[in-house]
């Protein structure tokens, strides 16, 4: 394998012990089997970073070259703006952190939630590998109430099958961390975006944006209604806007998996 150049591959090298000393007590497997850490460039909606690519869940969804329109949608509208603070809740390898930390600039400030360890190890280490001072890493999953609970190894989804490897995670509220400002808050939570909904939402009303990447049938999966998940946002009295921030209104009534965007 071709060597990277050597400051590069320092941090690659600290990233592999680091990787290493969290598999001694939860191993990666399923979708975040890891592979061998390497780098690749990427170029999204006018900002380019490199990213780091070291799980099979990352080497699938970042390494395919694909555009994120997320990012085109929110550069056409100039919806994240420098000096933004934002939530990145369910960061997974850092992909959407170092972007928004780039769109927000030194003035502003992004704050990754992941409860899977090596995934925030990832996004710190995107972070360094930018330049990117302004990034900061909870390793917690964000739901309903405080409390410990286990999650499964193997993928990001709430749900797990018996026999499952599991790992103990913190769960916390997003009103805990409201004081920090949030100006944007977008949610990846495979699910999880239920439990959210059911939180003390009305201590983030000052939150300009909302992105949330709706998931139906892992929120069924659950024997949860996701109809009451929406009626649930709903009540943050935000129009709901589908695929785009300007987009065409999202209905209430059956939902569909999609990008739903919430703003003043």
């Amino acid at each position: 394998m071709k060597r990277l150049p050597l400051g590069k591959q320092r941090l690659i090298d600290e990233f592999q012990r680091e990787l290493d000393a969290i598999e001694a007590k939860a191993p990666m497997t399923g979708s975040y089997e890891r592979v061998t850490p390497y780098v690749i460039d990427q170029m999204q909606g006018g900002h380019h970073f490199e990213m780091l690519i070291f799980h099979r869940e990352s080497q699938l969804w970042y390494d395919q070259m694909q555009l994120d329109w997320s990012f085109v949608h929110y550069a056409r509208t100039q919806s994240i703006q420098p000096g933004d603070v934002v939530f990145d809740v369910g960061c997974n390898a850092g992909f959407t952190a170092a972007w928004y930390a780039l769109a927000v600039g030194p003035a502003g400030k992004v704050h990754a939630f992941d409860p899977f360890p090596w995934n925030t190890l990832s996004t710190a280490f995107n972070a360094r590998l930018n330049y990117l001072d302004n990034v900061e890493v909870h390793t917690v999953g964000i739901g309903q109430r405080e409390e410990e609970i286990e999650i499964s190894l193997r993928d990001a989804k709430i749900s797990s099958t018996s026999g499952d490897l599991m790992l103990p995670a913190k769960i916390r509220t997003l009103a805990q961390y409201a004081d920090l400002k949030p100006s944007v808050v977008k949610l990846d939570v495979e699910g999880a975006e239920h439990d959210i909904s059911l939180s003390q939402l009305e201590r983030l009303k000052k939150v300009r944006l909302w992105m949330l990447e709706m998931h139906p049938e892992a929120i069924s999966a659950r024997g949860l209604d996701p109809r009451d998940t929406l009626r649930n946002f709903s009540k943050l009295g935000l129009p709901m806007r589908q695929n785009t921030p300007d987009g065409p209104a999202y209905a209430l009534g059956e939902p569909v998996a999609a990008t739903i965007f919430m703003s003043h």
